[in-house]
């Protein structure tokens, strides 16, 4: 439909780019993903010394583990690039493009002010999986991301027009319209 033979995306003049805003991406991700890696190597150097093992212990994992959600699989975007085909992921210089039909599953959680955590494909521990805070997200114009957030929830939609979450939402929008 819209890839080309060899399954690449086909890029349009109707492509939008949203960027997370660089003020909220710095408190967002880089602050805390940043103070882990200081926590993780501190937790290793109290552990060894045998301060408070099981302490340092958690909160090494919690730190390796904001780490890798960061740098390994790319969970948090800087950019995310709407097409007319595809859906684009940009993170720490790594890019995960999705074409549209190639989507066989979406799953979304909402959160508060257009805020979702979204699994693409079934999203696996190295990728697949985003958060997504499509109010901090802007386009050229200056624009929140409410397109990224409504494609989102749609496909959701599309795709498994049964489920738990999507039923839900449409009970709570009947609700909302009378």
């Amino acid at each position: 439909m819209s890839t080309s033979s060899l399954g690449q995306v086909v890029r349009t003049d109707e492509d939008v780019t949203y960027t997370y805003d660089g003020r909220r991406y710095a408190i967002d991700v880089l602050l805390p993903t940043y103070v882990s890696v200081v926590a993780c190597v501190a937790c290793a150097l109290l552990f060894w010394a045998g301060v408070l093992r099981l302490l340092t212990g958690a909160l090494f994992v919690v730190a390796v583990y904001s780490m890798f959600n960061a740098w390994v699989a790319h969970a948090y975007p800087r950019r995310v690039t709407l097409g007319k085909y595809y859906v684009a992921f940009e993170s720490f210089g790594h890019v995960d493009e999705y074409p549209i039909p190639a989507i066989r599953s979406l799953a979304v959680r909402e959160s508060q002010g257009m805020r979702a955590y979204a699994r693409i494909n079934g999203g696996g521990l190295t990728g697949g999986r985003f958060f997504l805070p499509c109010s901090d997200l802007r386009d050229a114009d200056g624009d929140d991301a409410a397109s990224l957030y409504r494609f989102l929830l749609d496909t959701e939609a599309r795709l498994d027009p049964d489920g738990l979450r999507v039923r839900s939402r449409e009970r709570w929008a009947q609700e909302d319209g009378r």
